[in-house]
């Protein structure tokens, strides 16, 4: 299986005043080494993997480590507050406290302020079968569990409190009420253009269901060479337009992977892994925002597009050794690169459906280390009554570009039938 199938879920991105939707393709820490073994003919391996994340930081554009919600502090011009106004009243009252103090509706009334945490656990049962001596079958069905903690807030200009200021002196209750409305600007903005309020949430939900094989291509004495294939099927959660912050647990579009694994073989106890795989997402439709511009993508435009998620290139090397005891230490190298999405829709000026593609490019870089028990030997000399396997895998992205700064931790128990 990919890492990036297996570990179907979301963690992206938060933008207000310039909203990111999150992806199910986006990348992520691997959660698997790879290798080219296969199970014997008519042995069936069930595994269950735990997947653990804390998200608070991502790489943006420029490679840069920000905050997760870094994209909810943005300026507030005093256009933006008059729009928000219930009626015609209250934004004539604003009107007139600019003109007074000669301010303009492009000056600043503020900035909105936020700040997201995410804790990501994922359960992923796995149940694999020897269909021949080289060909092994495999089907894995992730359940996700998120918690996301966000806050948003509003922290007012000279200009922003000289207006509470004033209001308060002739009109102490209108004032209260208009520090409240510029407190929950980030929401206020959301609701009139249609979208669901940004709150602390907690999502569980299946993923996308990944069903692949592995046929060990050629074997001989030191290298071994394998070809694995895979479907991720549309399960999950798919984006949902109408969040600002959303978490789905899947890109809601079919995916079709290949990859080539080779294998060098130093002995019974050291082996070497290269390999390279090539994801290819499907082109579907999906209801979207239309940006306005690059620096405001919220909306109330929406559309059901034509969407092709980029395709994705991966491949790395690692290197295991097993002990005679069991033991079985690992480390490993994984690159990782999603090319831009595409968006064609004929509602509105083409060039909102380009700026949908802004910043969708990913790339990451990750060192992984690994550490486990395999115990099919043991079995096999009779010194254990069950042949199983217990691993543990810890994965920390190294560089990347648009993507979660996110360490995983996996940890995984397999038996053999």
């Amino acid at each position: 299986m990919s890492s990036r199938g297996t570990l179907a879920l979301v963690l992206g991105a938060v933008a207000v005043f310039g909203a990111d939707s999150a992806l199910g393709a986006d990348l992520r820490a691997p959660v698997d080494l790879e290798n080219t073994m296969v199970l014997p003919a008519r042995v069936s391996n069930p595994r269950f993997k735990m997947l653990y994340m804390n998200v608070d930081e991502r790489l943006g554009g420029d490679g840069l480590v920000l905050p997760l919600g870094n994209r909810l502090n943005k300026p507030v011009k005093w256009s933006d507050i008059i729009a928000a106004q219930d009626d015609e009243t209250a934004k004539n009252t604003l009107r007139g406290f600019l003109a007074a103090h000669k301010h303009g509706e492009s000056d600043a009334a503020g900035s909105t302020t936020g700040v997201v945490n995410t804790y990501a656990n994922v359960k992923v049962p796995v149940f694999a079968m020897g269909i021949t001596g080289r060909l092994t079958a495999a089907v894995a069905v992730p359940v996700t569990h998120v918690e996301v903690n966000a806050d948003t807030g509003f922290t007012r200009s000279a200009q922003g409190q000289a207006f509470i200021n004033a209001l308060a002196a002739s009109d102490p209750v209108k004032a209260k009420e208009a520090e409240l409305k510029m407190n929950d600007a980030v929401n206020r903005k959301l609701m009139r253009l249609g979208y669901k309020p940004i709150t602390s949430m907690r999502v569980d939900h299946i993923g996308d269901v990944i069903m692949g094989g592995k046929y060990l291509a050629w074997k001989g004495s030191h290298d071994e060479i394998a070809v694995k294939g895979a479907v991720t099927l549309p399960t999950g959660k798919a984006p949902d337009a109408d969040r600002a912050l959303d978490v789905p647990t899947g890109d809601g579009q079919l995916d079709l992977g290949t990859a080539l694994v080779w294998d060098h073989l130093f002995g019974r106890h050291f082996r070497t892994t290269v390999h390279g795989g090539y994801t290819m997402q499907v082109a579907d439709r999906i209801d979207k925002r239309l940006p306005v511009s690059h620096e405001d993508s919220l909306s109330a435009d929406k559309e059901n597009v034509a969407r092709k998620l980029g395709d994705i290139v991966t491949g790395g090397a690692s290197a295991s050794y097993l002990f005679d005891f069991g033991l079985q230490l690992s480390c490993g190298y994984a690159y990782q690169q999603k090319f831009e999405d595409q968006y064609n829709g004929g509602k509105y000026d083409p060039n909102r459906y380009r700026l949908l593609s802004f910043d969708t490019n990913q790339r990451m870089q990750a060192v992984m280390g690994g550490i486990g028990f395999n115990g099919v030997e043991l079995y096999k000399k009779k010194k254990l009554p069950l042949p199983f396997q217990v691993n543990g895998l810890y994965s920390r992205p190294v560089e990347g570009v648009n993507v979660a700064k996110a360490e995983l931790v996996t940890v995984e128990v397999a038996m053999f039938f």
